[in-house]
């Protein structure tokens, strides 16, 4: 038996990209407090407009009902406690304080917020029957496409496109850097023009590869193969298997994905 769907979901949705709207808005005039009420209200309002989708009714013993109740409660409150964790990070970002302090605030935010997912949907009941083991000629045509993708990112990707770019160059020498010089943790680059998370990931590759162009450019190489796996996923849960393995193809050989999956820059 489905459950109903409520009406208000679609309203509920609608609002929450209007809060967001807002939020980011006054995130561009520098007033962070206003934005991240407004955002904290964009989350408040998905909350309610996911809460009641449909799916299959299923009877719980009141052991069950208890035990989903508190993980519904406790994904709440790490909800709420990561959105505090984030404006706080955002506001010492912004001090006199070593950056770690800030940075350690964030990514405890991020870590909670996903906390916070898992407690959340692993209460709700799948709508549809579970899926049928794979095939064996599923199997292959999975292996195919993953080997198309690994050929296409990772044949001489140090060596095509040829050279450094300017821009791979400056990524490189800004996660230099941040390796060799201490308590400098940055959140954003003048240089890059864009967030700083990227060059970290380049830091470690750098780290672990040795300066070169080949370590800049490995970290698009891994997100390049993450995309198309995120393709997959999305076309399994939007559509089905079959259609997951459709998208993740198209995405496999797609020009623009490939070519930024082999440069070391934030497109991919």
């Amino acid at each position: 038996m489905l459950k109903r769907s409520s009406p208000n979901s679609f309203l509920f949705g609608l609002m929450a990209l209007v809060m967001g709207g807002i939020g980011q808005f006054l995130l561009t005039l520098n007033r962070p407090i206003p934005a991240a009420i407004f955002y904290a209200i964009a989350i408040i309002l998905i909350v309610l407009a996911l809460h009641k989708q449909p799916g299959i009714k299923i009877e719980l013993s009141a052991f069950q009902q208890v035990v989903k109740g508190k993980n519904l409660r406790w994904g709440y409150a790490a909800s709420g406690l990561a959105v505090i964790l984030a404006i706080l990070a955002f506001g010492l970002f912004t001090s006199s304080i070593p950056s770690i302090f800030p940075w350690l605030f964030y990514l405890t935010s991020i870590t909670l917020l996903l906390l916070s997912i898992f407690l959340v949907d692993g209460n709700k009941q799948p709508d549809t029957p579970k899926a049928q083991g794979w095939s064996w000629f599923e199997i292959g045509i999975f292996a195919a496409i993953f080997a198309i993708t690994a050929f296409m990112r990772l044949y001489r990707f140090n060596q095509v496109p040829f050279g450094t770019w300017y821009d791979e160059a400056s990524n490189g020498l800004n996660a230099l850097r941040i390796l060799n010089t201490p308590g400098y943790l940055p959140v954003f680059v003048d240089s890059d023009t864009l967030p700083a998370y990227l060059l970290y990931l380049m830091g470690l590759s750098i780290r672990i590869l040795g300066s070169s162009t080949l370590s800049i450019r490995a970290v698009s190489v891994v997100f390049g193969l993450g995309t198309v796996a995120a393709a997959y996923l999305a076309g399994r849960e939007l559509f089905n298997r079959k259609m997951g393995l459709v998208v993740a193809f198209i995405l496999a050989v797609s020009r623009w994905d490939v070519n930024w999956s082999r440069i070391g820059m934030h497109g991919v």
